[in-house]
């Protein structure tokens, strides 16, 4: 049993009793919760806030970059400016609890995402040897789809600002936020 902030869950990983790969405190600021790296957080699904024991814990390294560099990939040399990013991003290690019912539906959205993008795969081969304009556009339109079912096939944790060695991490549903809440005592 560790003691986080004022909230007292049980791990299910043994950290040593150095700084470096114990669990950090964390305090909840609106739906944020903001904490430095490794962040465990208690056995509550993030996504519906269910309580019940039969779920996974979820192992995630979430990085975080400034918004800017999206400016600068557009207007310079954009391997250049990757590499860069991939050198200064801030990398935060989250541990939290995913329910079978939320993990079971973020499986199958990923699921689709990896058809999806076969899909991609395929119609860029045809349109190389079919050579005509509307297969590009057909490309051009399952590209998107792609993007789109990328972007909701993720984990629901995110890192949304980094801020004096601090993570500050968005994505948790209402009831999570009341109940770790509650649990705290605040």
């Amino acid at each position: 049993m560790r003691r986080l902030g004022k909230l007292s869950i049980h791990t299910t990983r043994r950290y040593k009793n150095d700084d470096v790969h114990s669990p950090s405190k964390y305090e909840i600021k609106g739906k944020r919760i903001v904490g430095a790296s490794p962040i465990l957080l208690p056995d509550i699904c993030v996504k519906c806030g269910s309580e019940e024991k039969h779920g996974k814990r979820v192992n995630e390294t979430l990085y975080y970059g400034n918004p800017l560099w999206w400016l600068l990939i557009f207007f310079f040399n954009v391997l250049a400016v990757v590499f860069i990013y991939l050198i200064l991003r801030k990398r935060a290690n989250v541990s939290y609890f995913l329910c079978d019912k939320c993990r079971t539906q973020l499986d199958k959205r990923k699921n689709i995402n990896c058809a999806v993008w076969l899909v991609v795969i395929a119609a860029f081969v045809a349109a190389v040897v079919l050579g005509e304009i509307i297969s590009w556009l057909f490309v051009y339109i399952l590209c998107v789809s792609g993007i789109i079912t990328w972007a909701i096939s993720r984990y629901p944790i995110d890192v949304e600002a980094y801020e004096n060695g601090k993570f500050y991490l968005r994505g948790f549903s209402r009831s999570y936020i009341d109940k770790v809440r509650y649990l705290a005592g605040m």
